[in-house]
Order: C-alpha cells, then sequence, then structure tokens
C-alpha cells in the first residue's frame, strides 16, 4: 500500500513540473510576440523615396546652372563649400530641402500620417534624420544607396512611412 501512494506522489509532481514548463513556455512567447511589428517594404514608399532623391534644388553647386539634387547633396554632406546663388551651406541647404519636399509630399498624400527619413553612414556615426507627425497605422519603408567617390563613402538613406488607420 505504501508503495502505492509513492507512485501517486511522483505522478502530481511529474505534472506539476510539467505544468511549470507549459506557463514558463507561454510567458516566453507572449514577451516575444510583444515586439514592434517589423516595417515592411513598398513599392509606393520606393517611389516616393526615389523622387525625394531625384528633386532639383535651388542649390547651384559649383557654378550656374548645376543646381543639385537631394541625392547630389548628401553626397556633398561633410563637404565644406556652399551655393553659388544664395551663399548657404550644403548641408543647411539639404535640411531646408527635405523640409520642403516631405512637407509638400505630406500635403499631396493625406493619408501619410508620419514619415522619418534618415541618412547614415559606414564611416560616420552621425545620423541626419527629419521626422514628422505621429506613427499609429503601418509601417512600410524604402532604402536607397549613394555612393560617394572622394571621398570614398557609402550613406544609407531609408524613408519609413505611416499611414493613418481608416
Amino acid at each position: 500500500m505504501r508503495r502505492v501512494k509513492l507512485g501517486q506522489q511522483e505522478m502530481v509532481g511529474f505534472v506539476l513540473i510539467v505544468v511549470l514548463v507549459i506557463i514558463a513556455l507561454m510567458v516566453f512567447l507572449a514577451i516575444s510576440l510583444r515586439k514592434a511589428p517589423e516595417a515592411r517594404q513598398s513599392v509606393e514608399v520606393e517611389n516616393m523615396l526615389s523622387a525625394i532623391m531625384r528633386h532639383t534644388t535651388d542649390c547651384a553647386v559649383g557654378y550656374k546652372p548645376n543646381y543639385a539634387s537631394i541625392e547630389k547633396l548628401i553626397q556633398l554632406l561633410d563637404t565644406p563649400g556652399e551655393c553659388v546663388d544664395n551663399l548657404i551651406e550644403y548641408e543647411d541647404y539639404l535640411n531646408e530641402s527635405v523640409f520642403n519636399v516631405s512637407t509638400s509630399i505630406m500635403g499631396i498624400e493625406n493619408t501619410i500620417s508620419f514619415y522619418n527619413l534618415s541618412i547614415s553612414s559606414e564611416t560616420s556615426s552621425d545620423v541626419k534624420s527629419w521626422e514628422f507627425g505621429v506613427c499609429a497605422g503601418g509601417r512600410t519603408e524604402a532604402r536607397h544607396k549613394i555612393i560617394r567617390f572622394d571621398p570614398a563613402e557609402t550613406f544609407d538613406v531609408r524613408l519609413v512611412v505611416c499611414r493613418q488607420i481608416s
């Protein structure tokens, strides 16, 4: 009789261990699923980023009418110099141009509630970033690589857009 009770106690102990392991796995699963959803790629956002990069500014580089695109101004980051016609530093003109183009896009595309345009470099820890709005909807993103040859550097341009929830 004593032997039967020991077997029952072992069985109850085993079941308790299995239940505790299952609870621990469920807690781990719940925590891992709470991560923010990754931004998905979008052709529409890629086209938007491409249009921003090719937007011609009023900054003449070197001589008139050699007007620089936003992509060219990014290539000129950390390069001393200023626009020929208005004597504004390249970086300052880039800030102004990105702000103007981004607010124009937000005005035309009224379903966008948030954007973040960031520029990072492999050789520099300095990240330029422009952000507007509050992200409440689905995140989509696009990336663009810009290569500067003199001095050799690669810039990674990333646009993240959030749409309004309808």
